[in-house]
């Protein structure tokens, strides 16, 4: 290209690349029908919800393509083919923004790939390659779901052509490959195509002499009436070129001349422009043509600012990306918002689902507790009563006091309680008393022999179950062992043999039995607080009490006490 000259890398038209426009048809279809809830059980309703829920936040209002589209396709298609770009351009953007919603379909894509197939021939002939092959991929994108091979090998030739004049070496081998592996259905075309992009990929990566004998290749293909003789346009305007570009001059203004007359015939606007364009830099190179260059110089400015109009190309196009940019974050958030609404169904269902599961194993676990509390209740119930019974069964008719026992005890076996009282007896706190304290008696009990201890056992039962004064707070083994008449470290041992257990805890449950009866007894005792109860029986302190209730019943007092009131 001689300096001062404008660049050319103007394409070819429509039917020149390959390209070929189908009307679609348009089709209606119809919206999903609404399913029906089950009511029969939880879990099926749950279901049945998260389904429905799902589908209602996804769902939209599809609808096929309409006649407005439609039409509006129709006129870009009209509009290109008369040289009209930037109707076309109005047009296809037109029926992009009607069709943004709807429902795909076989139609629907056969009418968006033929849109995108415009858009990027006419950003191609604007010299925007970029947008026209991002134009492209989209066209082929829909033509590879109807499995149109046809259309997608004219759309694979086109983005070669444009990765040519990109100067992309390797986006350029990518669609070259893409486009040998594919046919064109009519098989003169197909060779003038393949023709054609070997030569326009010898002229800018390879060899230009290779370049100009393909190119001559395509052009007698194209005069040869295998083809539309309106093909012959691309190898004229390429060869035009070429020769321009190697200073021959003659051969240039031969192939311009064709390239003018063929132009002004098929009303190919891009190809009339380019025509001046060719003129104007062949004349600058002619000191003596100096007019000629002015006067195609002013109709290239024609073309280009009434017909092209490169202003309106950019203006709308900037509008369509600040349109499509805006479209896009709109469905952004709106799929923001559904995703949104999804999550807070299935959160709560998942609330639900934890509550319901939560609620059923609490009724279950209550029952359960209320039917193990009930069978603890009556099997205590029934301890106190057996124990009250045993109590009333074995009391003898004369005794009333502790007295007639001690005296008693003294007369039958005197030998045995000046043993017992041997050494003296300690004042312990039942209360307080501690297990190491308690367990000397172990050490007490072999100065006893076996009649002896058993004999004590007897007394310290018969003590237990004919006398109260162990309810008294201040009742210590001490005084345990002053009614037995025996040392308290006697009784302390008697009790850790015969019951296994240490005084304190031997004590305890014989208050805690009465505890028991006394809160079955609602007439007498109906009123009295867990405190009182505890006092009554001899615990100074409510939290030992409730702590020995536990241990002896297995449940507190108050669980007892509403057990017993029902």
């Amino acid at each position: 290209m001689w300096p001062g000259c404008f660049s050319r890398n103007i394409p070819s038209s429509p039917s020149e690349t390959g390209m070929s426009l189908s009307t679609p048809m348009t089709t209606h279809g119809r919206l999903p029908s609404s399913g029906w809830l089950s009511d029969r059980c939880l879990l099926i309703l749950i279901a049945v919800i998260t389904a429905f829920s799902i589908h209602a936040a996804t769902s939209s209002s599809l609808l096929p393509p309409n006649g407005e589209a439609m039409e509006n396709l129709r006129l870009a298609n009209t509009a290109y083919e008369r040289g009209d770009n930037i109707s076309a351009l109005h047009y296809c953007h037109e029926f992009i923004r009607l069709t943004a919603d709807l429902k795909p379909s076989a139609p629907l894509d056969s009418a968006q790939s033929a849109c995108y197939h415009i858009l990027g021939n006419i950003h191609f002939h604007y010299f925007d390659y970029g947008k026209a092959i991002r134009h492209y991929n989209t066209a082929i994108r829909f033509s590879r779901k109807l499995n149109d091979k046809d259309r997608e090998a004219r759309i694979v030739n086109n983005l070669a052509l444009s990765a040519c004049y990109l100067h992309d070496h390797k986006l350029a081998d990518k669609y070259f490959a893409q486009a040998d592996s594919l046919t064109i259905d009519n098989k003169d075309l197909d060779l003038f195509v393949k023709t054609v992009r070997r030569a326009l990929y010898q002229r800018i990566f390879g060899d230009k002499k290779k370049s100009i004998t393909l190119m001559r290749e395509a052009y007698t293909t194209a005069t040869s009436g295998k083809v539309s003789p309106r093909f012959q346009l691309t190898p004229i305007s390429e060869l035009f070129q070429m020769y321009e570009q190697a200073g021959q001059t003659d051969s240039a203004l031969i192939w311009l001349k064709k390239y003018s007359e063929l132009s002004k015939e098929y009303n190919v606007v891009s190809m009339m422009a380019d025509v001046e364009r060719g003129y104007m830099c062949i004349y600058a190179r002619m000191p003596d043509m100096r007019e000629k260059m002015l006067e195609h110089l002013d109709r290239y400015f024609a073309y280009k600012d009434s017909l092209l109009d490169n202003e309106a190309f950019l203006r709308i196009s900037e509008q369509y990306e600040e349109n499509l940019s805006k479209r896009n974050n709109d469905k952004i958030k709106t799929l923001q918002i559904k995703v949104t609404k999804l999550e807070a169904i299935l959160f709560g269902l998942i609330i639900f689902v934890c509550i319901a599961v939560g609620i059923f194993l609490w009724v279950r676990n209550s029952r359960r507790l209320r039917k193990a509390y009930g069978v603890i209740f009556e099997s205590n119930k029934e301890m106190a009563h057996a124990a009250r019974r045993y109590d009333m069964d074995s009391m003898p008719a004369d005794s009333g006091t502790m007295t007639s026992i001690s005296a008693d005890t003294d007369t039958d076996d005197s030998n045995l309680t000046e043993t017992f009282k041997s050494e003296e007896t300690e004042n312990i706190d039942t209360d307080n008393l501690t297990d190491e304290q308690d367990e000397t008696g172990h050490h007490a009990r072999r100065g006893l022999s076996d009649q002896a201890s058993e004999e004590l056992a007897d007394k310290i039962a018969k003590v237990m179950e004919t006398s109260e004064e162990w309810l008294d707070p201040d009742f210590s083994i001490s005084s345990l062992a002053s009614l037995v008449g025996a040392n308290a470290k006697y009784v302390s041992a008697c009790i850790n043999d015969r019951y296994g257990k240490n005084f304190r805890t031997f004590i305890n449950e014989y208050r805690i039995l009465t505890a028991l009866r006394r809160m079955s007894d609602i007439p007498a005792y109906g009123q009295f607080t867990i405190g009182a109860i505890a006092e009554s029986v001899g615990f100074r302190s409510s939290t030992n009490f409730i702590a020995a209730f536990r241990k002896v019943t297995g449940v507190t007092p108050s669980r007892y006490l509403k057990l017993a009131q029902k």
